[in-house]
């Protein structure tokens, strides 16, 4: 691969992690190619290696290690799904990657308007999973799912709720919105997204009757 060009490099890791395939010798490739180019990988690029380590459970650790470095020079650049996805990768990996994930705070603070609510989930998942719980950026994060608690799917709002709940992070306005939201949609919601937003509510201490009483609704419907 020693001619290939950044973007051929990540569209090839991505559509193997895509498949889930697992090729040795072509992982070793597009590790190798990788490392050798970072200096020109774009933002999407980048991101799209980590994925596909991430997708994959391949844990290079020279390749990650590259591919943090480059970022972090670069993450002026990186759009709100690069900086969700390139945490996402490595909460997988579970590699608290610190310069990184600092980074990616910091950059994440300044366009936060620009975020989805996928993406905020994303990333509030990702710091939890990693156990790392950076208090102007959940802050920050609350404030814009506050703003666009309407449109919160079902896995969003569990998956918030979920990584409130594991990082401790207690924010009465978020829980009581969260609550609302869920209550309005709770037929859409699974057993496992049930499970983690009566889990996150039971270990925050929050016993918000109504939404409990619609829970065990719910539940009932789906164990009958």
């Amino acid at each position: 691969m020693n001619h290939y060009h950044p973007q051929n490099i990540s569209m090839i890791a991505w559509a193997v992690s895509k498949l889930k395939f697992s090729h040795c010798p072509l992982r070793a490739a597009i590790s190798a190619a990788s490392r050798r180019n970072l200096a020109q990988f774009r933002p999407q690029n980048l991101t799209n290696i980590a994925w596909s380590c991430a997708t994959l459970c391949i844990e290079d650790e020279p390749c990650l290690k590259a591919i943090s470095s480059a970022s972090i020079t670069k993450m002026k650049d990186f759009s709100p799904q690069h900086l969700a996805n390139t945490a996402w990768s490595y909460a997988v990996l579970a590699r608290a990657d610190t310069p990184l994930l600092d980074a990616i705070a910091s950059s994440s603070l300044t366009i936060l308007a620009e975020f989805t609510p996928q993406n905020i989930s994303n990333l509030v998942w990702s710091f939890a999973t990693l156990q790392l719980c950076n208090h102007p950026l959940m802050d920050a994060l609350s404030s814009e799912a506050l703003a666009q608690i309407a449109e919160l799917e079902p896995q969003t709002i569990a998956n918030m709720a979920w990584a409130c709940a594991v990082l401790m992070y207690t924010n009465d306005p978020l829980l009581d919105a969260f609550a609302s939201a869920a209550i309005k949609i709770i037929g859409e919601f699974n057993t496992q997204e049930l499970s983690n937003l009566s889990w996150a509510f039971a270990k925050l201490d929050c016993n918000h009757k109504p939404l409990f009483q619609s829970i065990s609704a719910s539940a009932i419907a789906k164990m009958s």
